[in-house]
């Protein structure tokens, strides 16, 4: 079994934002199975870039899982890990609004920007 059909079966077995696998026991369980010599950086990205390209994979605080197919708990979960990436993005997107209005003769005024000021959220 290569590293890819591991990590989504591991995955696929964590069904619901209460059973979420975190990064460290998806690397703990490749090192284990030999599909990986050592838990590094490396093999952190590389699971990481897996996951990604799976949309139903959703991710939280606590890890990595799949919704739910019950209502309303699956659209609970689907909706939780939108706000969490949210989460992460808009403070992300502020730094870059910040640099940009720092050097407004590389960047000029961009109206735009106020959407997110911090009073608009």
């Amino acid at each position: 079994m290569n590293m890819e059909e591991f990590v989504l079966e591991e995955i696929n077995k964590r069904i619901g934002r209460n059973n979420a696998i975190t990064m460290e026991i998806i690397l703990y369980l490749l090192y284990g199975h030999g599909i990986i010599g050592a838990k590094g950086t490396n093999e952190n990205r590389r699971v990481r870039r897996i996951i990604e390209k799976y949309p139903k994979i959703h991710s939280c605080e606590d890890g990595y899982y799949i919704a739910r197919k019950t209502e309303p708990e699956g659209e609970e979960d689907v909706r939780y890990a939108v706000q969490y990436l949210h989460n992460k993005a808009i403070p992300i997107l502020k730094k870059m609004r910040d640099k940009k209005r720092a050097f407004p003769e590389y960047y000029g005024s961009d109206d735009q920007q106020e959407l997110f000021d911090e009073n608009k959220d």
